[in-house]
């Protein structure tokens, strides 16, 4: 069984939804751990929240069998921040030396060691006086604390922690064999639509078994969303117009689907209407993409010259001048004669 997994994705693709889904079906106890819950104003102390989750966690998994934790925006605290950013000395970390397009390796050996001086070079600058306060420097103690993620990967690692004090020295006394340490089942599930952030460390097997991408729906998903939502209100919407949302919108995600719902059923309350028309529908996905329109007119009579459009709209919604879909590629490219007459 893994012991940790990693699903990455685009925002609003339902990763969080999907580490409760799977709580669910097992029916043990769900633990969820938010973004900010490892930021302080002192260093070390998320070293001490780390130490004492886990040993909540170890005493839920001798308490009902097992125990699933999750991490929400696992960026936020499983990345070491600008330190894995910069080298020795404050010059261009190991990232510059990585394979890329092997420009650095292309230099001299004289142009390669004059290009990493510079880079660690540092002015110095005049001592400051004493200050009676100290802050932890290089993301100090706050949510990007190195320490808070080094307890971090040793508590992924070592999950068999020994038995009490009586375990260890009473029985000992005794003449009795302590007791082996209990096989604590703790399921690490962790989220980010920032794989690239996190850390080597963390993600090694052992401590991150599976990693999943979490991507946008396919159409029959869409469908499927978009019915969900809908079936919640009132509407007159057709089978096909019901087909049609998961169409005209290929990278919509459950979040986005559920916010154009809520926003059809607001446009239909606006006019005092308490059932949702495709006209909703429709109003609503332009109100999402182009903003809210303005009182200012503008003519689009000249993209109505390459070809039939739908639909035409003359008025200005955020940074657009208006609206004209061209319906078809066979319009892009017209003869002088047709040009006119369209102009005409």
């Amino acid at each position: 069984m893994p012991s940790g997994l990693l699903l990455w994705g685009p925002p609003g693709t339902g990763k969080t939804r999907m580490a409760e889904a799977v709580a669910g079906e097992t029916g043990k106890p769900y633990v969820f751990v938010d973004p900010g819950a490892f930021v302080n104003m002192f260093m070390g102390i998320g070293i001490l929240k780390v130490k004492s989750l886990f040993r909540k966690l170890r005493k839920l998994s001798l308490r009902y069998g097992s125990v699933i934790v999750f991490f929400d925006e696992a960026d936020s605290l499983g990345r070491r921040g600008s330190l894995a950013q910069q080298g020795p000395r404050g010059g261009p970390g190991f990232s510059a030396y990585a394979d890329g397009c092997h420009v650095f390796t292309y230099l001299a050996e004289e142009t390669r060691g004059l290009l990493t001086r510079r880079g660690a070079r540092q002015e110095e600058e005049p001592a400051a006086g004493r200050s009676r306060f100290f802050t932890g420097g290089n993301m100090g103690g706050g949510g990007g604390d190195p320490g808070t993620l080094q307890a971090l990967l040793t508590e992924l690692s070592g999950l068999k922690k020994p038995r009490g004090i009586v375990n260890r020295h009473v029985r000992r006394l005794l003449g009795m064999r302590p007791k082996p340490p209990p096989r604590y089942r703790i399921l690490v599930m962790m989220a980010t639509n920032m794989p690239n952030s996190l850390d080597e460390a963390l993600l090694r097997p052992g401590r991150i078994d599976r990693i999943y991408k979490v991507g946008y729906p396919s159409k029959a998903g869409r469908v499927r969303t978009y019915r969900g939502y809908f079936d919640k209100v009132d509407h007159d919407l057709t089978e096909e117009q019901l087909d049609k949302p998961a169409t005209i919108t290929p990278y919509a995600t459950g979040a986005t689907i559920k916010d154009l719902v809520n926003e059809s059923l607001i446009t239909a309350i606006r006019d005092g209407r308490e059932v949702i028309t495709w006209s909703d529908v429709t109003r609503a996905k332009r109100l999402k993409q182009l903003g809210p329109p303005e009182d200012v007119e503008y003519i689009e009579r000249e993209h109505q010259a390459r070809g039939p459009v739908h639909p035409v709209e003359v008025r200005a919604r955020g940074r657009h001048h208006g609206l004209a879909r061209l319906a078809g590629r066979g319009a892009d490219v017209l003869r002088p004669g047709q040009l006119f007459r369209g102009l005409g």
